[in-house]
């Protein structure tokens, strides 16, 4: 959250699609937005014997995941994307 709120301060001209710090904490707050549910709601769950339920819950939470290790996956290669572009010609990286 706050480097969300200082990317509003500062009011950078960037693209968000190609700043890794943005793709990194998007990910972050979508999977522990999405997966914070599933751990609140679990025990009660198994309570009341709603398997099936824990089970979609689950099968949610894996979801996020994987979109989470792709925005991972992004962010790092768009910061060696632009680690090589900010790179001299000649230069050893």
């Amino acid at each position: 959250m706050v480097y969300f709120e200082q990317t509003l301060q500062e009011l950078r001209n960037i693209h968000l699609n190609r700043d890794p710090m943005f793709l990194i904490s998007a990910g972050v707050i979508l999977y522990f937005a999405g997966t914070l549910m599933v751990y609140l709601l679990e025990d009660s769950m198994y309570a009341q014997k709603q398997f099936q339920q824990v089970w979609i819950m689950y099968s949610i939470q894996f979801i996020l995941l994987i979109i989470f290790n792709c925005f991972l996956t992004y962010a790092l290669y768009q910061a060696r994307q632009s680690k090589t572009e900010n790179n001299l010609p000649g230069q050893i990286i």
